[in-house]
């Protein structure tokens, strides 16, 4: 069997532009994708903050009343907890009476991304759930 040496040399060309294509796509990809991830962190995290200083700024407007305020927030979630507790930091910070009130079905927070490690290892089952605390 005989190959030219054009022949081969044609065949790497080939293969190294494949490769350098792919390793290009992938990369465009990979930016693609880094970049959607990124503009949905920012636009939550700026709903979420926009959203708390509002809650807040109602509260002060509503400051002359007798008595503590009530804030319910509803889902005891990453976002709901996160919620709760800066409404009422941001509320003592301004000088708000206020009592934040969480609702959620449980009785305690569960960080569900570990539930697969609490699965594989069981040691692990007791540290994804913590009891709300009430303060």
């Amino acid at each position: 069997f005989f190959r030219s040496p054009l022949l081969s040399c044609e065949f790497i060309f080939f293969r190294c532009t494949m490769l350098l294509m792919r390793l290009i796509i992938c990369i465009f990809s990979l930016v693609y994708h880094l970049y959607l991830w990124w503009s949905r962190c920012i636009a939550w995290a700026l709903l979420y903050v926009f959203y708390i200083v509002n809650v807040v700024n109602t509260l002060l407007r509503r400051r002359g009343r007798n008595g503590p305020l009530d804030v319910f927030v509803v889902g005891g979630g990453i976002a709901g907890c996160l919620a709760a507790r800066d409404i009422a930091d941001r509320g003592f910070s301004n000088g708000l009476r206020l009592k934040v009130t969480l609702v959620d079905p449980k009785t305690y927070f569960e960080y569900t991304p570990s539930v697969l490690r609490a699965i594989v290892d069981l040691r692990e089952a007791s540290t994804i759930l913590m009891p709300y605390a009430a303060s």
